[in-house]
């Protein structure tokens, strides 16, 4: 999943804040606040990073932004698809964009759809495609 799609799913979508970090700051080895809600992220767990500075950036992006590939990723946009009264709308959607066109038997699919990445995938997916 790319940067604007997890951006999409993390601000526009739960409502949580996308970090934005200074440049300057991470140029210095040192992390400090979130420039638009000013939460201090600091170290965040990752400073053995430090010790290979070509993968800094990623590790640092890893750490503080959702990555949409985990149970709890998956379980915040299932809440949030059944709080916004959403739910049945991507349910049918996913339905009739793979089930019905993967020819798959009747309930497999929900077991194909119910792994972490795939199902955040198909929510940036179909919001993109509510958007256009």
């Amino acid at each position: 999943m790319d940067d604007e799609t997890r951006k999409l799913l993390t601000e526009e979508y739960l409502g949580e804040c996308w970090h934005e970090l200074d440049q300057n700051v991470l140029e210095e080895r040192d992390i400090d606040w979130c420039l638009k809600c000013h939460t201090h992220i600091g170290c965040l767990g990752v400073g053995w990073q430090w010790f290979y500075p070509e993968d800094k950036s990623i590790e640092i992006r890893r750490a503080i932004h959702r990555t949409f590939d985990t149970p709890d990723d998956m379980v915040a946009l299932k809440d949030r698809l059944v709080e916004k009264g959403e739910w049945g709308r991507f349910y049918k959607w996913v339905s009739w964009n793979y089930e019905h066109g993967k020819g798959s038997e009747a309930g497999h699919w929900v077991s194909w759809l119910m792994e972490p990445t795939r199902f955040c995938e198909l929510v940036g997916e179909w919001l993109k495609g509510k958007s256009a």
